[in-house]
C-alpha cells in the first residue's frame, strides 16, 4: 500500500477511521450512526464517510473493513431499496427452515451452521421487488458508491449462507433455493479494487482503494497476522478463541469458519457471554464490587483451581457444547469457599470453555497467546488463562485491532506478559474434565436442550 493510508472500519455503532504512516497512526476520527430495529440506512454510512474523510485528509490509499452479514438490496440503477438488514435480524426463522428442507446439505456446503440470520434466509423471506444487485456489508456498499462496482470480500461472503466454502464460489444450489438469481450476487474480491472515481463523499478521486476482509478477519490480522496455526482470545461482553487454519479444525460444538484471502480460514469458537458474565458475577457474588475491589479480593485466594466447577453460560451456549437454554451453574461448593471463590469460578469457567479449541501440542504451547478486549484489563483473569492453557499470555496495548488489520499492519508497542504457574496448570487439568461432566448433566436436565 501507499505510505499514507486511510483505514476505515464501519462497525455496528459507527465509523472509525485512522491515518497510518507505515504502522504508525498519524491521526484518527470517528462518528456514530443509528440502528433501528436491526436495520441501518446506507445513506447514514455515506454521511459518516463524509465526516471522517473530511477530518483525515492527505492519504494516498483507502482500505476499508466493517460489519459483515448484512443484506443490502439495490435496483438496476444501483440505488438502495430500503434499509440494510443487519446480521442481528432473526426474523427469517421460517424461511431458514424452508431452506434447510430444500437444501439438506446447506451447512455442509457453507461450512457453518445456518439459520434466520443467514442472508439467504433474509432474502428468501422478503424477496424485495426490483432487486438487481445484492451487497452484504458497508464495505461493499461504499466501494459501489465510489464507482468501483459490486464486490464482497471472501470473509464477508462466507457469513452470508451463500458461499460454497470449499470451492470459494457462490453456491448456485443455495441461491436457487433462496430465489436469488446468480446475476444478483457481487464479485468475490480481495485487496486492490482500483482507483476511486469522482464522488460526493469526500474521498479523494484517483487514490487506490483496497477492500480488506470483514471485521472479524481484520481484527485477527491486526493481532496475530496471517500465519496458520496462530490464535488469540478476545474477552469482550462475549468472547472467543480464533485461530487461522489451513484445514477445518476438529473442535467440539458449534463454531464459525470464515474464508480468508489466500486460501486459509479463520475458525472462531465463540461464547455468548464472557466479560458480560463476569460483570453479572461481580453483582451476584460480590455485591456489585468495583473491578479493582474484585481484583483485590481474588488476590487473597489461593492460586490454581478454586475447586468449583462452573458453567459460565449466562445466555445459553454454543461452544464447546451447544445448549441454547443453559444458564450459569456452579457445583462443588464447600463451607470453605468464599464469595470471591464463586466469582473466580466464573472466570475459570470462561477460560476452561475456550481451552477446548486450543491445540495442546508442544509447538502451540510454546507460542505466546494474545488476549485482547475489556476482560484483558483483569490481571488475575489473565493469570487464570495462563494457568488453564499452560501458555504464556500476552496482553498487547491496541489502538484498534480492526483498523490495524485493515491497514495491513500488526499491533506493536508495550504488552503485559503473564507466565503460567506449573502447580496451577496441573490443578486445572482436573477442572477441565469436571466442567465438561457438569455441562453434560446440566444439558441433560434442562428442558428444551
Amino acid at each position: 500500500m501507499a505510505s499514507l493510508t486511510l483505514a476505515l472500519d464501519f462497525g455496528t455503532s459507527g465509523l472509525k477511521g485512522a491515518l497510518f504512516f507505515g504502522s504508525t497512526i498519524v491521526d484518527s476520527a470517528q462518528t456514530p450512526y443509528p440502528t433501528r430495529n436491526h436495520t441501518q440506512r446506507p445513506q447514514d454510512w455515506l454521511e459518516a464517510l463524509r465526516q471522517v474523510a473530511a477530518a483525515l485528509p492527505g492519504y494516498e490509499a483507502v482500505s476499508i473493513t466493517g460489519q459483515m452479514q448484512d443484506l443490502i438490496c439495490l435496483d438496476s440503477g444501483g440505488d438502495v431499496l430500503g434499509a440494510a438488514r443487519l446480521y442481528s435480524d432473526t426474523s427469517a426463522t421460517s424461511a431458514a427452515a424452508r431452506l434447510h428442507a430444500l437444501v439438506p446439505d446447506w451447512e455442509q456446503i457453507t461450512g457453518n451452521e445456518q439459520g434466520a440470520t443467514s442472508n439467504a434466509a433474509m432474502f428468501a423471506e422478503s424477496h424485495p421487488e426490483r432487486t438487481a444487485h445484492l451487497l452484504f456489508g458497508p464495505s461493499g456498499f461504499i466501494a459501489h458508491a465510489l464507482g468501483l462496482g459490486y464486490h464482497v470480500d471472501s470473509t464477508t461472503a462466507s457469513t452470508t449462507g451463500l458461499l460454497d466454502l470449499d470451492r470459494r464460489a457462490w453456491s448456485e444450489k443455495v441461491a436457487h433455493a433462496a430465489g436469488i438469481d446468480m446475476a444478483l450476487l457481487p464479485m468475490l474480491s480481495d485487496g486492490l479494487l482500483g482507483t476511486v472515481a469522482p464522488n460526493d463523499y469526500g474521498i479523494t478521486p484517483g487514490v487506490s482503494f483496497f477492500l480488506a476482509p470483514g471485521d472479524a478477519a481484520t481484527t485477527t490480522l491486526g493481532i496475530i497476522g496471517d500465519e496458520p496455526g496462530r490464535g488469540y482470545i478476545y474477552l469482550g461482553t462475549s468472547g472467543w478463541y480464533a485461530e487461522i487454519c489451513e484445514e477445518r479444525p476438529q473442535w467440539p460444538g458449534a463454531f464459525h469458519v470464515l474464508a480468508l484471502p489466500g486460501g486459509t480460514t479463520l475458525a472462531i469458537a465463540a461464547l455468548l457471554s464472557a466479560a458480560g458474565t463476569a460483570d453479572w458475577a461481580r453483582v451476584a457474588f460480590l455485591g456489585g464490587a468495583s473491578h479493582d475491589a474484585a481484583e483485590e479480593l481474588l488476590a487473597t485466594r489461593p492460586r490454581g483451581w478454586s475447586g468449583i466447577s462452573s458453567i459460565p453460560s449466562l445466555h445459553g451456549e454454543r461452544f464447546p457444547v451447544r445448549a441454547d437454554a443453559a444458564g450459569v451453574a456452579l457445583a462443588g461448593l464447600r463451607s470453605t469457599h468464599a464469595p470471591a471463590d464463586m466469582y473466580k469460578a466464573v472466570l475459570e469457567g470462561v477460560a476452561l470453555f475456550l481451552s477446548h479449541a486450543m491445540s495442546r501440542d508442544a509447538t502451540a504451547s510454546a507460542a505466546a497467546l494474545p488476549v485482547v478486549g475489556g476482560g484483558a484489563n483483569s490481571q488475575l483473569w489473565l493469570q487464570i488463562l495462563a494457568d488453564v492453557t499452560g501458555r504464556t499470555i500476552v496482553a498487547p496495548t491496541l489502538v484498534d485491532a480492526s483498523l490495524l488489520g485493515a491497514a495491513g499492519v500488526l499491533a506493536e508497542g508495550q504488552s503485559r506478559i503473564i507466565e503460567p504457574d506449573p502447580r496451577a496448570v496441573a490443578s486445572y487439568a482436573t477442572a477441565r474434565a469436571s466442567q465438561l461432566r457438569l455441562f453434560s448433566a446440566v444439558a441433560d436436565s434442562t428442558p428444551g436442550l
